[in-house]
């Protein structure tokens, strides 16, 4: 229980003027994604499977040049790579409004999962199945934070789903 003594300092604190209070008006943000380079085509069909990386880069400015590099080479994404492996694009991802940081998606599809071995050989090798200028951006991935993949597929129902 507040004693007398504690209630008079908790007074004497506060002074002869009424608090005064002022609203605050938040800015409310979230993590925002936006083309990196490329814009795509957003009325191509969705791929059986999706690869998508998620990693975070050294030096912005080398992978902005590798990126436009790459690009350049198949034209405007989605681009066919080779065989059913499409390369749909890289973007930047704002993980935080107040310390930007950026991470970055490259987004892949693969008509079957026997194109992610294309996609291998891509990064793999260095002959006629590699892609030098792929494994180039590659190199520029950041090796002290994890590079993450999350392979998607599409799901065909039978009936249709109700609640």
């Amino acid at each position: 229980m507040t004693d007398r003594m504690q209630l008079d300092h908790i007074a004497d604190l506060a002074g002869s003027e009424p608090p005064k209070a002022t609203p605050l008006t938040p800015d409310v943000r979230s993590g925002a994604t936006f083309p990196f380079l490329a814009t795509g085509n957003s009325d191509d069909a969705f791929a059986p499977f999706q690869v998508i990386w998620i990693y975070k880069v050294v030096n912005r400015n080398d992978f902005t040049d590798a990126v436009k590099n790459f690009e350049d080479s198949l034209g405007n994404p989605p681009s066919v790579v080779r065989g059913h492996l499409t390369y749909r694009g890289t973007y930047s991802v704002s993980v935080s409004s107040a310390a930007p940081e950026f991470e970055y998606r490259s987004i892949w599809s693969l008509g079957s999962l026997a194109d992610l071995q294309v996609l291998n050989d891509q990064l793999a090798n260095a002959g006629s199945t590699g892609n030098p200028k792929l494994q180039a951006l590659i190199k520029l991935i950041d090796r002290n934070t994890p590079m993450r993949t999350e392979i998607m597929g599409r799901t065909k129902f039978a009936m249709i789903l109700s609640t």
